[in-house]
């Protein structure tokens, strides 16, 4: 791809000017900016080694971005990032990150499986929201919290293995998950939030 594709500053990319529904980010590039591809209609983007941000709603709304690779060299992914990007069945979040922040992958409804890598500490408000279609999740057995509402309305989610070293699960943490059968809670949680399994009519825990 050109570099007049996309407005740089500072060698981040602020803004996506380009046509192609298949993107390669260039090399030298540090940072996806804030809002630089909303809303566009994207099929698949790689990111090269040397990224380390994605700031705030930089994919959201790419309702036909169904694939991203992004680098060991990201540490953090901002809020709204992946929010609404419909089509988007799969995420590895790099090793290094260290939360995954408000409504990252909010309403990603196809999302069907997220490894949370051991750097998590936090996975923040509803992180997770509305991903319909999620299935299995591997949490990070360095995380220490699940914030309000982070897979609240993840009616697919059938089981989930929270790690010892965890303390809080927030107010409607997994609110709506109606297929959730499964729920293992260490002894390390000082804190279950209100409604944190409410409208799990199937829950053992």
């Amino acid at each position: 791809m050109r570099l007049d594709d996309f407005q740089i500053t500072n060698g981040v990319i602020t803004k996506y000017l380009g046509e192609a529904k298949n993107v390669i980010i260039p090399e030298g590039i540090t940072g996806i900016g804030k809002c630089a591809f909303f809303a566009s209609d994207i099929v698949s983007v790689s990111l090269p080694s040397g990224v380390t941000s994605i700031e705030t709603s930089a994919f959201s709304y790419c309702r036909q971005l169904a694939d991203i690779s992004i680098p060991e060299t990201v540490t953090n992914i901002g809020e709204w990032a992946f929010s609404h990007c419909t089509s988007l069945t799969g995420i590895k979040i790099p090793n290094g990150i260290k939360s995954i922040n408000q409504e990252a992958f909010d309403g990603c409804i196809k999302l069907e499986t997220v490894d949370i890598p051991d750097s998590v500490a936090v996975i923040c408000y509803y992180a997770f929201y509305e991903c319909e279609s999620l299935k299995s999740v591997r949490l990070s057995n360095g995380l220490i919290s699940i914030e309000d509402g982070a897979f609240s309305n993840c009616p697919s989610l059938s089981s989930i293995e929270i790690p010892d070293g965890v303390t809080c699960i927030g107010n409607r943490a997994f609110m709506h998950c109606a297929g959730l059968k499964i729920v293992s809670v260490p002894k390390s949680v000082t804190y279950i939030g209100k409604q944190a399994f409410y409208g799990c009519p199937r829950i053992k825990i």
